[in-house]
């Protein structure tokens, strides 16, 4: 797994078994893709009684989107490239300032409507996955908005 990666997991508290599962996909990933993955996002929530969930481990290269849904229980991967194909973006954030570094109270959903309507994509995070989850949309959605 990329340095840079592993810097990731760390930061946002991952543990130890998820950072060996998102290292057992990764080489998995290498094994059959040659796209260059440059950033990671894993989604994941907080609920209201402080207990935290995993959603989707997400490999973004230059041009596609690799998303493994459940990606605790399994390796299915479903890939989506990025081709001017966002039709719409909504923001909920919770004690969240896109100015500022996130907290330990930073809540933050992202949906998008993807190629013409045919797909949809939520994301979400807590504490610092915001900074993240804000760095992915701008790198990787926001210039591929559908104008």
């Amino acid at each position: 797994m990329k340095p840079d990666f592993s810097t990731y997991l760390r930061e946002t508290e991952m543990s130890k078994n998820i950072i060996d599962r998102v290292d057992e996909i990764f080489e998995l990933y290498k094994s059959i893709f040659t796209e260059d993955i440059q950033d990671i996002f894993i989604e994941e929530w907080v609920d209201s009684e402080g207990n935290k969930s995993y959603y989707s481990l997400h490999f973004y290269s230059e041009k596609l989107d690799h998303e493994i849904a459940n990606f605790l229980l399994n390796d299915n991967i479903f890939i989506v490239p990025f081709s001017n194909n966002v039709d719409d973006i909504r923001i909920e954030r919770t004690n969240y300032n896109f100015n500022h570094p996130a907290t330990d109270a930073s809540k933050l959903v992202i949906n998008m409507t993807l190629s013409g309507g045919t797909n949809n994509c939520e994301l979400r995070a807590t504490k610092q996955n915001c900074d993240q989850l804000v760095l992915i949309l701008k790198k990787y959605y926001l210039k591929n908005f559908f104008l």
